[in-house]
C-alpha cells in the first residue's frame, strides 16, 4: 500500500522538519539519495514500524521524501503481511499519523531524530561517490 501527500521543494524551509518528521515515523535516511537507497535506515524506534510491523499488520515500511526543484510527493509504502486486509493497514497507519498531527513528536524522538539524520550527513560524506552525488 503507498499513500501520498503533497511535499515541499527543496529550498521550502518545510523541507527539513518534513525530513525529521520522516525520520521519527520511518527512520532516518537522510538526503543523499544515491546511498539513502543502499543503506536501510534505522527503524525499531520509528513510529509506524511499532504501530505496523511490531504489530503484526505489515512486514515492512518506507518512507520517501526526495528533494527536488518543484514541490513533489512524501510518500509512505507498507507491505502488508499475508492476510492482513488492507483496510486495517490503512487505519492503522492513519491513526498514527493522526496522532502526530494532534499531539506533536516528543522531545526525544526530535533528539533522536536530529542524531540520525546527522550521523547519516557523517557518513554519506565517506566516499568520492557520495559526495558527487550529494552535489548534483
Amino acid at each position: 500500500m503507498k499513500v501520498g501527500y503533497h511535499a515541499p521543494d527543496a529550498k521550502s524551509p518545510d523541507l527539513f522538519p518534513l525530513l525529521v518528521l520522516d525520520a521519527v515515523l520511518t527512520g532516518a535516511k537522510g538526503m543523499n539519495l544515491w546511498s539513502s537507497f543502499r543503506v536501510p535506515p534505522p527503524q525499531r524506534s520509528a513510529r509506524l514500524y511499532r504501530a505496523l510491523v511490531e504489530r503484526g499488520l505489515a512486514s515492512a515500511i518506507y518512507g520517501s521524501l526526495m528533494p527536488t526543484e518543484d514541490p513533489f510527493l512524501y510518500t509512505l509504502s507498507v507491505t502488508a503481511k499475508a492476510g492482513t486486509p488492507l483496510p486495517a493497514i490503512e487505519a492503522a497507519l492513519i491513526a498514527e499519523l493522526d496522532a502526530v498531527r494532534r499531539d506533536g513528536i516528543t522531545p526525544a524522538e526530535l533528539t533522536k531524530a536530529q542524531a540520525q539524520l546527522h550521523a547519516r550527513l557523517v557518513f554519506e560524506s565517506d566516499s568520492v561517490t557520495n559526495i558527487a552525488h550529494q552535489l548534483g
